[in-house]
């Protein structure tokens, strides 16, 4: 029913076909509670590993950054490393997308399940600024007074593996 009535394609091009998630039918059509469930736990999911892939993607590109500029000389080689900064640059860009999607979701979910304000400590609004490497401070912020960004300080990346991170940038 929802499916005739939308404008979406026909089943000819399924991957733009709508799914009608509970998240996107809140409220507008009768849906088990069960259901809202389901999609809590896949949407929770969805933003702690888009929140993953956005630091791993960071990491490889700062890391691209500084083997280009200490390694690559010519203009094809600098050609190469262009364009393989630029893929990595997408795959953070499609990272930030999911990860502000499946948080869309969750807060359209969360009133129907009564859920109360403690997961929005770890899935939190991401700014455009909130999107820079560990050791990239913001404007107002000098060499030894740089805070790092909530991405890095979420999901379990103040353990050992934050000083890998270190290390890397």
């Amino acid at each position: 029913m929802l499916r005739r009535r939308s404008q979406s394609p026909t089943e000819d091009d399924p991957q733009h076909t709508s799914l009608w998630l509970p998240s996107a039918i809140c409220g507008k059509v009768p849906c088990h509670p069960r259901l809202y469930d389901f999609e809590w736990d896949l949407r929770l999911a969805q933003a702690n590993d888009a929140l993953h892939d956005i630091r791993q993607s960071l990491q490889l590109r700062s890391h691209l950054y500084k083997h280009k500029d200490r390694f690559v000389t010519g203009q094809r080689a600098n050609t190469r490393s262009n364009a393989i900064i630029a893929r990595v640059q997408a795959s953070v860009i499609a990272s930030i997308s999911r990860y502000r999607a499946a948080r869309n979701a969750l807060l359209s979910l969360a009133p129907f399940l009564k859920k109360d304000e403690t997961w929005k400590g770890t899935i939190m609004e991401l700014r455009d600024e909130d999107v820079r490497e560990m050791s990239v401070g913001g404007r107002d912020e000098s060499e030894g007074h740089r805070l790092i960004s909530w991405i890095w300080k979420q999901g379990g990346v103040t353990s050992p593996d934050m000083h890998e991170c270190e290390s890397i940038v």
